[in-house]
């Protein structure tokens, strides 16, 4: 039996939609004598009976329309929140990229936040000393690495951001369309590193709108729509069916004209 990496099991996942909070358990009772329907109509099921899994080595691609449920699993595979129903499983150490400057103290300079980030993550001393150099090569920032971080672009943040998640030895990486804010050149080079973590036994989650660099990157790709798993499977053959059912209302309406 092949050990898995990443394990979801029918995960489903209920936000609760515009509820008051309230200060005192009379509001609480009162709310729900007035309409004690009110809580369930405004519940919004982001995710509903989700599974997949993903090996040691594999690229998985998460794939969809904004709102059909990628962010809410990867919080959910980066701890940050729980699924409300179902089991997540997870082996190894985790690192993740869902937003960029997420870990950094906009006070401290590039090189203090590799340390203060690294140290979350889980590093030690000893191995931020050894990779520092590697990492702070990797993210280009050449003399703002001593430069207060608040001073950064967008771009800046997710190079530093990148360079430090990417030098962790993970064995889960999990990386969001943060990529989208840095330049070609930079894009190319995460992929790369990507591709590295990969081959190396190690298990990458990537989400995207670029088919072409979810194509170029992942082994294979799982469709998401409206909280469920419309498809799993190899790369090419998913993302095929997705570029065809996102061109059909722009096929229609062509030929309406």
């Amino acid at each position: 039996m092949t050990i898995k990496s990443i394990e979801v099991k029918d995960i489903s996942k209920l936000y609760h939609l515009g509820r008051v909070r309230h200060n005192s358990l009379r509001d609480t009772l009162m709310s729900l004598i007035r309409d004690p329907r009110r809580d369930a109509r405004n519940d919004f099921w982001a995710l509903k009976d989700v599974s997949f899994n993903a090996s040691p080595g594999e690229t998985l691609g998460l794939i969809g329309r904004n709102g059909a449920g990628k962010s809410t699993i990867l919080k959910i595979l980066s701890r940050i929140t729980r699924p409300t129903t179902g089991i997540v499983e997870i082996r190894g150490r985790v690192v993740s990229l869902l937003e960029v400057g997420t870990g950094f103290h906009s006070e401290l300079t590039g090189r203090e936040n590799i340390f203060l980030n690294a140290a979350i993550l889980g590093m030690k001393r000893a191995e931020i000393l050894a990779k520092f150099d590697e990492i702070a090569d990797f993210s280009e920032l050449g003399k703002f690495i001593d430069v207060p971080s608040k001073q950064y672009s967008s771009g800046m943040y997710m190079r530093l951001g990148f360079a430090v998640a990417a030098h962790l030895e993970p064995d889960v990486m999990i990386v969001d369309e943060v990529l989208a804010v840095g330049d070609s050149a930079f894009q190319k080079k995460c992929i790369s590193k990507m591709h590295d973590v990969g081959h190396s036994g190690k298990t990458v989650v990537f989400v995207s709108h670029d088919m072409k660099s979810v194509r170029k990157l992942c082994t294979r790709t799982v469709w998401l729509s409206d909280g469920k798993v419309v498809m799993d499977g190899a790369t090419d053959k998913v993302v095929d069916a997705y570029e065809k059912e996102m061109a059909l209302p722009r096929v229609i309406e062509e030929t309406a004209e």
